[in-house]
């Protein structure tokens, strides 16, 4: 799949649904590329290689299609088909820093892992946390040419999703604006989404980069829009929204 450019600093590698691969993040600092998810295509794979691990990488969240060149795959696992030698032969690319949530750093436990939703510090490259409960406006994290912050997001898709926030005016958040899918049915957590909508009112970026869609930059207040309308269909008898399709 092509690169996609968005502007001198962020561009993207798009989804797939052959094999299923989320959209790839990229944005390049003066000296470190960020990555927000690593797909699944060859692809994306070169890409990575080609940075020589000279990037720090953020994982939305741990589904296979998010996390896929940073696992180990065997035949007959996780989606490897017979003649796919390609996921069972890979080296995995390196890189500086990677972020992730508690649940994903199960399925991820090589180099070097930042569990916590953390910021980078434009003075000393160090990392701090930030503010688990949502977003801190107060907080410095220009870093290399561009501003970084990474949050934890909640939502109902997958526990410990990540937001990556770049320069207060894009942020990557993944699958977050979805359902989940369970027992044959499509719900939201009404009380997952309703702060969900409240961190995304709080960032100061306007447009969304969500992975998947076929509109991948979206307008935050569509976003939110959308989100909202969901939440008004909650009943007080269930803490769970039903929805028809994802």
């Amino acid at each position: 799949m092509p690169e996609i450019k968005i502007n001198d600093r962020i561009s993207y590698i798009p989804s797939c649904e052959r094999p299923l691969s989320a959209d790839v993040g990229i944005v390049r600092g003066d000296n470190i590329t960020y990555i927000y998810d690593v797909g699944s295509t060859p692809e994306t794979l070169e890409f990575l290689h080609s940075l020589n691990g000279r990037c720090d990488i953020v994982i939305s969240h741990f589904h296979g299609d998010h996390t896929w060149w940073l696992t180990k795959h065997h035949r007959g696992e996780d989606g490897v088909e017979p003649d796919d030698t390609i996921s069972l032969t890979y080296e995995r690319p390196a890189f500086r820093r990677l972020y992730v949530g508690a649940l994903t750093k199960k399925y991820i436990s090589d180099g070097t892992v930042v569990t916590e939703p953390t910021m980078i510090s434009s003075s000393s490259g160090a990392v701090f946390r930030a503010n688990e409960r949502g977003f801190d406006p107060g907080s410095e994290s220009s870093y290399d040419g561009v501003k970084i912050d990474v949050y934890a997001l909640p939502n109902s898709h997958c526990k410990g999703a990540l937001l990556m926030m770049v320069d207060n005016e894009y942020a990557f958040i993944g699958d977050s604006g979805y359902c989940l899918e369970k027992d044959g049915r499509s719900r939201y957590n009404a009380q997952l989404l309703k702060a969900e909508i409240e961190l995304l009112e709080q960032i100061p970026a306007d447009k969304l980069l969500v992975s998947h869609d076929r509109k991948f930059l979206r307008n935050k207040n569509v976003v939110l829009r959308q989100l909202k309308t969901i939440y008004s269909h909650r009943t007080p008898d269930s803490p769970y929204i039903f929805v028809e399709g994802g």
